[in-house]
């Protein structure tokens, strides 16, 4: 399993966790195995996280939203691979929760807000709206400062154009993402 090691014994923190009831922390534990997980491109594992987890979480903590964008894309693409009805209602409602953010105010939500409605473009077959919003929320995040969100939105729109046929956007955000990865 992810985030298991020298450093860490998953087991054992999760055992404290529920030893001491301690819904933070296990909230945190988790939301750092669905980001590794996605990284590595290991969605069916973070698809099981997602559904072990959903409506667990108590109290909002300072990582909240990050989850909510993980926890969205990998709804997304569950949705794009298996066309479950399922990934997609759930995408839906993490979208929809996190353009309230948006709309509250929370700068930190609005680049994600755009990568949802591209996903979500993608996902409906609507080409022209999805790479508009790729887009969107690429010039988002840049203004923003976040250069994982800004590498991980340029890898999704490049995967996107690559699924696509487009060989010369996939090989420019691809690109892309990988300098500002290795900038990270």
């Amino acid at each position: 399993s992810v985030l298991n090691g020298e450093a860490m014994d998953l087991e054992v923190m999760l055992r404290h966790c529920d030893g001491k009831e301690d819904d933070v922390l296990r909230n945190i534990i988790e939301s750092h195995q669905i980001w590794a997980g996605f990284y590595f491109g290991n969605y069916e594992f973070c698809g099981k996280l997602v559904q072990g987890t959903k409506g667990k979480t108590k109290r909002a903590t300072v990582i909240t939203w990050r989850r909510a964008l993980f926890d969205g894309l990998t709804a997304f693409e569950l949705a794009r691979r298996t066309k479950s009805r399922e990934w997609k209602t759930h995408a839906a409602k993490v979208a929809a929760k996190v353009r309230g953010w948006a709309e509250k105010g929370n700068v930190n939500c609005m680049h994600v807000q755009f990568l949802f409605e591209a996903e979500r473009a993608a996902l409906e077959g609507k080409h022209r709206e999805a790479r508009e919003k790729y887009e969107k929320a690429i010039s988002t995040v840049s203004r923003h400062g976040f250069l994982n969100d800004r590498a991980l939105a340029n890898e999704r729109a490049g995967e996107y154009f690559m699924e696509h046929g487009d060989r010369y956007f996939a090989a420019h955000h691809l690109g892309l993402a990988h300098q500002l990865y290795s900038n990270w």
